[in-house]
């Protein structure tokens, strides 16, 4: 069972890895948008690289979940990014996320769990 456990915490790197790279993001520089000099100015931000560094280790706790248990097992968990996503970034940006919300992201991550080898249509 330590690859559910692996797997959940590869999930919730991931998610702390896209809203910390988002945050950094906003806050660019509207006119840097589209250009290489965006790059330069978010390599730069301690948010930003503490999302990459949060990527890294949900690579490498997605690659331990895997090699502790089979494909079937960890990729349905992975779903769980979306639901711990939305719990992240409402509290990072402090934005309510409204029950309509999280009937939709029950939904895809419903669904999703779904899409894994092996599963009946």
């Amino acid at each position: 069972m330590i690859a559910v456990v692996l797997a959940l915490l590869a999930a919730a790197a991931n998610a702390v890895a896209s809203v910390l790279q988002r945050r950094a993001a906003r806050r660019a520089p509207a006119d840097e948008a589209f250009r290489p000099g965006l790059i330069w100015d978010l390599v730069r931000r301690p948010t930003w690289l503490g999302g990459i560094g949060a990527l890294i280790a949900g690579f490498l706790l997605q690659a331990a979940a895997l090699t502790s248990g089979g494909l079937a097992l960890v990729q349905p968990l992975l779903v769980a990014e979306l639901p711990i996503t939305m719990l992240v970034a409402g509290w990072m940006f402090r934005v309510r996320v409204t029950p309509r919300t999280w009937l939709a992201v029950g939904a895809l991550t419903a669904h999703r769990g779904r899409d894994r080898p092996g599963a009946q249509p």
